[in-house]
């Protein structure tokens, strides 16, 4: 399952938006997958901390640092990304690869959007994302999403 350690003291935008966009997902206030494997390590920062992310970096060799434009930080398994999970369903499953939409928001959706057929940025706040997005809905619109689908097909 989907583990999330939170400590109570902390507040933070990105916790607030995962409550109502994970509602199933475990959240708690103290480490109980400490000795499970962990494929994605979010920081919640309030400020981007540069000294910190200087020590992390060191371990790029190993992992990937994603610095998102609201102050997170993602470290995640060299081995892990959106991209690869899609194209290791769809070689597993023969489906074809050919034909692909997807949606984004930050840095670490860069890679999927770039290989997709069609990639929409969805409320961007990274410049590398806008350059590589087909088209742009500048805010969390859901309406906007719902069109932009029901143009393509």
């Amino acid at each position: 399952g989907n583990y999330f350690f939170h400590p109570e003291n902390i507040k933070h935008t990105f916790y607030d938006t995962l409550k109502i966009e994970g509602p199933n997902e475990h959240i708690t206030d103290r480490n109980i997958v400490a000795n499970k494997p962990v494929y994605k390590i979010a920081m919640l920062m309030k400020q981007n901390n540069l000294e910190f992310i200087k020590k992390i970096n060191k371990y790029s060799y190993y992992v990937d640092i994603y610095n998102h434009s609201d102050g997170t930080i993602d470290i995640v398994a060299k081995n892990c990304s959106k991209w690869r999970a899609l194209s290791s369903i769809l070689s597993k499953n023969k489906y074809p690869s050919n034909n692909i939409i997807s949606f984004g928001n930050d840095i670490n959706d860069c890679e999927l959007l770039n290989n997709s057929t069609f990639s929409i940025a969805i409320n961007p706040q990274n410049q590398e994302l806008k350059k590589i997005a087909n088209k742009i809905i500048p805010t969390y619109d859901l309406n906007a999403i719902k069109q932009t689908i029901l143009e393509l097909y």
